[in-house]
């Protein structure tokens, strides 16, 4: 938000809204943007990218076969209505450029047009616009190495589930969250049985193998919005929000049977693994 207000407020545009590429550099979402009502939205649908199309414009500034793209309300130039990111609105003046992190590594589009006002966007304008992409490269830089790094301090690095500071902070807010509301949670809490006769059998490396695969089974079978954590050595708690406690049973069958069925490899001193 602070990236869009600057670009309108500072610059004069009448909107603008920050495309990122996602993961993998196939498929880029608008993570920040002002819809044609002036408020502020963020879509999860993702466009594809096209490495070797010519006309597809988002593709021609991630993979550099442009170096910006500027639309003005000329004839010669507006031979069909141009769209930029919304259905059935009709935009003449709007520019993108891409937003850089060095070593001609792109990782989004900053678009801006004058919806409604029909202001030409000029050379200086593009100017001022590409000078101001590079600085929001940096931003973001630095923002994600910061949310990286903060993610660090509340994940477990063994199981890659939520350590157990996140876990306390987490259940406390939502205990409070349920007596403010009215609302229900529930809580599971697991652990393995014997699971000391694997480390003292096979090793320890085989125990944070076992360790990783029941990770993942629980996060598999849990919604987006519940919280799984290792909690201890081989303990584990999952926060179920806005599950009353007549529903947790459904849940805690479907994570035994899963664990129960599953077929951990536990690597062995010869190299060879045994289900």
């Amino acid at each position: 938000k602070l990236i869009i207000d600057s670009v309108c407020k500072g610059m004069g545009f009448k909107r603008a809204g920050v495309f990122l590429v996602e993961p993998g550099g196939r498929k880029m979402r608008l993570a920040m943007g002002i819809n044609q009502f002036g408020r502020y939205e963020r879509h999860q649908k993702k466009r594809p990218l096209y490495h070797l199309t010519k006309q597809h414009r988002f593709s021609q500034l991630v993979f550099g076969k442009k170096k910006y793209l500027l639309t003005n309300n000329y004839p010669k130039r507006m031979p069909s209505k141009m769209k930029l990111w919304e259905k059935n609105i009709l935009v003449l003046n709007h520019a993108l450029v891409p937003i850089h992190l060095g070593h001609g590594q792109v990782i989004g589009i900053l678009a801006v047009d004058n919806l409604g006002v029909h202001r030409p966007i000029t050379r200086s304008d593009l100017f001022v616009l590409q000078n101001y992409a590079t600085q929001v490269g940096l931003a973001l830089q630095s923002a994600k190495a910061h949310e990286h790094i903060l993610d660090l301090t509340v994940t477990d690095t063994l199981t890659g589930l939520r350590n157990r500071r996140f876990f306390d902070q987490a259940l406390d807010m939502e205990i409070k969250r349920c007596q403010r509301y009215g609302h229900s949670c529930s809580l599971v809490m697991a652990d393995l049985d014997h699971f000391k006769r694997i480390n003292d059998h096979h090793g320890h490396d085989a125990g944070d193998e076992v360790l990783r695969h029941v990770a993942n089974l629980l996060r598999d079978n849990v919604r987006s919005v519940d919280i799984v954590a290792r909690i201890g050595g081989e303990e584990f708690a999952i926060l179920l929000p806005e599950t009353p406690p007549n529903n947790v049973s459904v849940v805690t069958k479907r994570i035994l049977r899963q664990v129960r069925e599953a077929k951990l490899p536990i690597p062995t001193t010869n190299g060879r693994n045994k289900k």
